[in-house]
């Protein structure tokens, strides 16, 4: 039995890891950090932790094995730090900061404390984006394309830039532009080459219609969509498949459909067995480092509305 630590009770621990912690019989709920007096107040009579503080400096040596780090993402720099200095493995939302300096003092603090510190980009673990992995398995991606609504690079459409580096690799060179409104970005758009070979497209918007997020690649007599969350449409050889997930039973949880419950999964194994997790720190920088750089070709040649 694992027992977890959770830090920050918003709306993404409401919504999201409370759900799928507490079905889980292998975890034990043993700590609530939450500054919010009644908020701390109304989740412990929700899911009655073992004890409840507000701050990671009230967890007591030996009290957890690991941590889910929820914060909003202004604050995540500092209990990530105090969390791995404690010995705690952590499983921190994405993105790791707002900052690439801050991102980059929590995984130097992950790798100085040796603790496993692991982002949760959720894509990865979608099982659309899984089932086309599949398929692209042994075949060369020659060109890959994503789309994501919002246009936030750091706090939002991370999640697709590393969708992107999932499946072609390290950028090896970027060219980026967009539209700003003030410092905020509302359309972007970037030609990534990775050291695949791949060549990407990354383009995104704050002014669209509906919630839409796309991917695709393609290579030599092969081509794969992905509708996200709901279905993966994949083409070679002159045939077509098509792989939606809540056909498979008949009901799929909105947690399970979106990664979240074999994130969650793939964490707490990475914890007992101390092995690197896919979405380990050391390698989630390099999708942080991608949304910087594109945010900062944006600036050089983007243009205010």
């Amino acid at each position: 039995m694992l027992r977890a630590a959770v830090v920050g009770a918003g709306q993404i621990a409401r919504k999201v890891y409370l759900p799928v912690l507490s079905a889980r019989e292998d975890v034990e709920l043993a700590v609530l950090v939450e500054p919010d007096g009644d908020r701390r107040r109304e989740m412990n009579r929700a899911y009655r932790f073992g004890k409840a503080v507000s701050s990671v400096e009230q967890i007591s040596e030996g009290q957890v094995d690991c941590a889910f780090l929820l914060t909003p993402e202004p604050v995540r720099l500092a209990p990530a730090e105090a969390l791995l200095q404690r010995g705690l493995d952590v499983l921190v939302e994405k993105p790791m900061a707002m900052t690439l300096g801050d991102a980059e003092k929590m995984v130097a603090a992950a790798e100085k404390n040796g603790r496993i510190l692991m982002v949760g980009f959720n894509r990865r673990f979608m099982p659309v984006f899984r089932r086309a992995k599949e398929f692209l398995a042994g075949r060369q991606v020659e060109l890959c394309r994503v789309f994501k609504q919002g246009a936030n690079l750091i706090a939002h459409t991370i999640h697709v830039l590393d969708v992107l580096r999932f499946f072609c690799g390290d950028p090896v060179e970027i060219q980026a532009a967009g539209d700003f409104e003030g410092e905020k970005e509302v359309l972007a758009a970037a030609l990534i080459r990775f050291d695949s070979g791949a060549l990407g497209i990354f383009h995104t918007s704050a002014r669209v219609g509906t919630r839409l997020e796309v991917f695709e690649a393609h290579g030599a007599g092969f081509s794969v969509f992905v509708e996200a969350p709901d279905r993966t449409v994949m083409h070679a050889d002159g045939k077509e498949e098509a792989f939606r997930p809540a056909s498979q039973t008949w009901y799929t949880q909105s947690e399970q459909h979106y990664g979240f419950t074999d994130e969650v999964a793939h964490f707490l194994e990475a914890v007992r067995s101390r092995s690197t997790p896919e979405c380990s720190a050391a390698d989630a920088i390099k999708s942080h480092r991608l949304a910087f750089d594109i945010l900062a070709a944006m600036k050089e040649h983007g243009r205010q509305l």
